[in-house]
This record gives C-alpha cells, structure tokens and sequence, in this order.
C-alpha cells in the first residue's frame, strides 16, 4: 500500500481531517481529486468509484479493506460485477 493510501485510510478512519497529495479527508468522507468516493454513515462506511474506476481509485478503495479490481474490462467488488455505486463496506 502506498503511503499517500495509508495516511489519508488512516486520518479518515480516525475520523481526523488531513489532505495527502491527491487524497483528502473531513473526518467525515474521503475524497480523491476531489470526489468523494468514501463516506461514514450511521450504519458503516460507504464507497463508491464517484464513476472513475481507475488504479487509484481501487487502491484507496482497498486501503479501506473493500475487495475491488478489475477483470476483463469490468469492475468488481469482491466475487461480483460492481457499477461503482454507492455500497455499504
């Protein structure tokens, strides 16, 4: 896991604002480029590919513990095709 993958998994499951390189956090949601493609929720931690599924997208992703990559051009999330949407970790 890169460094920049794990300060930012780091601050945002800490609940701690922090900006590291092209990641950010509020505490409250975890933005790259600035999408946010995580966020806590009252029931969990929530993430999305905020429609770019690129290698940096997956691996902060996967700094969170979700299972995703792709196979043969398409998206998945563990054993099953994602579109990228919004889904509970």
């Amino acid at each position: 896991m890169r460094k920049v993958t794990q300060n930012s998994i780091n601050a945002f499951l800490a609940r701690k604002s922090g900006t590291f390189d092209n990641t950010s956090t509020d505490g409250d949601a975890l933005f790259l480029f600035g999408n946010k493609i995580a966020e806590h929720r009252a029931d969990g931690i929530y993430i999305t590919t905020a429609d770019w599924a690129s290698v940096t997208t997956k691996e902060r992703l996967k700094g969170l513990g979700a299972d995703v990559y792709t196979r043969k051009h398409v998206l998945h999330l563990g054993d099953k095709p994602w579109d990228g949407s919004w889904t509970k970790l």
